[in-house]
């Protein structure tokens, strides 16, 4: 399963056209290449079949950001300090 550079919970055959209808948002791990292993950031998406055409992520340059594992996975997420704790929650 593939969705674009990162991974998510999509098939390559369902990124490749859009749904007949909206099927809502999806949240997908985006990899990323910092030296750590298993390292992503959370992206949000009501049209997951554009992922594959996505060369980059955005950033707000006033926000702080930070690295947080994922308990019970080798995963480290990328997550905005300010939202760390309600995705904590979740």
């Amino acid at each position: 399963m593939r969705a674009g550079h990162g991974r998510g919970y999509y098939g390559e055959g369902q990124l490749a056209q859009p749904p007949a209808r909206p099927r809502g948002s999806s949240w997908i791990k985006w990899a990323l290449a910092v030296g750590v292993i298993g390292a992503g950031a959370v992206i949000w998406t009501t049209t997951p079949w554009t992922l594959p055409a996505n060369l980059a992520l955005a950033f707000h340059p006033d926000a702080e950001y930070g690295f947080y594992p994922v308990e019970g996975t080798n995963d480290v997420l990328l997550l905005a300090k300010a939202l760390a704790k309600s995705a904590e929650a979740s």
